[in-house]
């Protein structure tokens, strides 16, 4: 059995685009469990965030028997938290409509929630499956703007905390069909067996909506018993992004001609319990308490920004894993970046947004790292780029 592992026709508007797809991510069977089990077991090189593959990592470990709170404090619990593992920057931000709700969201969205039905009957039959056939309807409200997220699975919510969950989710806004993607989307040909992951976030400002972030993550293991999908003892992924102001969402409600920001990235760590606790999705969040962490040969990174509307005037980054100070100081932060040619030293010991002047690109190399005192990971919490006169993802207090 195989498939095309290049490109992804998705409902977009009133029709369907075809999206890229990177390198396919790795499926979390089994047999990759024991793999990790016996690859990390007395490995003095664990991940900067690990102390056991087989067990919780200790970033979230900090946080446990505590209620956790995000960048605007809002408490476990608030939300739904049978999605945490498979949504972790967004299951405190939605609700599940009630019964009475969802009669409400099919006789107002009929149009769109047709077009999902038929795209899955569709999407089931291209690559074999079926079973896709149980709908569960989620809320979130951003000001006046109110998004649906309908996941179409094959089990109840209460299973989606199993690794080997796999569905598919499509975000509904004004009535229509605006973006979507798979989670566990497994891939196998004669090489490899892989897996995709998307996370589909809602980036907010003071005022309301700024645009949505679907970020993919991938990766593989190719057969053979060779670890393919390993570096440095631990998993890692590859990670990019497409940004959609709410401007472009509109557009693609309507069916009229759209534009994204490309955002492309170092390789990412992956826990094999929450694949995308530490993706891309996680340094555009607004939130300083999760991290984009990078699994390289050098523990440097980079990120690009590809079609960005205008030039750049200044770049705002908040340094390290910045959920806490002891995180911060465990785990490897940015010293020394490049961005067109210039070469800038960041602060260490600060927590907060540094920001970088600039008249040109927002992409950026990293060149040198402050070591952490127990991991070897670097870690960048937030990011965030100024157009002109407003912030791109979300707004920040100067």
């Amino acid at each position: 059995m195989g498939f095309d592992i290049h490109n992804m026709v998705i409902p977009s508007g009133k029709g369907t685009s075809t999206v890229p797809l990177p390198h396919p991510f790795l499926c979390f069977m089994a047999i990759v469990f024991s793999l990790l089990l016996s690859c990390n077991r007395g490995n003095p090189n664990k991940s900067v965030l690990q102390e056991d593959i087989s067990i919780t990592l200790p970033a979230l470990e900090q946080i446990t028997d505590e209620p956790f709170f995000t960048a605007i404090n809002t408490p476990l619990y608030v939300g739904e938290p049978e999605l945490k593992n498979v949504m972790p920057n967004s299951w405190h931000k939605i609700t599940r409509l009630t019964e009475d709700e969802e009669q409400i969201f099919f006789h107002e969205n009929s149009e769109a929630f047709s077009r999902i039905k038929e795209f899955m009957h569709q999407f089931e039959h291209g690559h074999g499956e079926n079973g896709y056939n149980n709908f569960f309807i989620y809320q979130q409200r951003v000001g006046n703007d109110v998004f649906f997220r309908v996941l179409s699975a094959n089990v109840e919510p209460s299973q989606f905390t199993d690794p080997d969950v796999h569905f598919y989710q499509s975000i509904v806004y004004k009535n229509n069909m605006v973006l979507g993607g798979p989670y566990n989307r497994v891939y196998v040909t004669e090489e490899s067996t892989s897996a995709i992951y998307f996370s589909i976030d809602v980036i907010e400002g003071r005022d309301g909506t700024k645009g949505i972030l679907s970020t993919r993550l991938s990766s593989s293991l190719i057969r053979n018993n060779n670890p393919f999908a390993f570096r440095n003892g631990n998993l890692f992924g590859k990670t990019e992004a497409e940004y959609y102001s709410l401007q472009d969402i509109e557009r693609i409600a309507k069916g009229e001609d759209y534009s994204f920001v490309q955002i492309v990235a170092s390789d990412c760590l992956v826990d094999p319990n929450i694949p995308l606790r530490y993706s891309l999705q996680n340094a555009f969040d607004n939130d300083p308490s999760t991290s984009f962490v990078e699994n390289t040969d050098n523990n440097l990174m980079e990120i690009r920004f590809l079609g960005l509307p205008v030039l750049i005037n200044k770049i705002a980054l908040i340094n390290g894993y910045a959920q806490n100070e002891m995180l911060y100081m465990n785990n490897n932060r940015i010293k020394k970046i490049r961005s067109l040619n210039t070469e800038i030293i960041l602060k260490d010991n600060f927590l907060s947004y540094q920001f970088i002047d600039t008249n040109g690109s927002a992409s950026f190399y990293v060149l040198d790292i402050f070591k952490g005192n127990r991991y070897n990971d670097t870690c960048l919490a937030e990011i965030n780029i100024r157009l002109e006169d407003s912030w791109l993802f979300g707004d920040i207090d100067e």
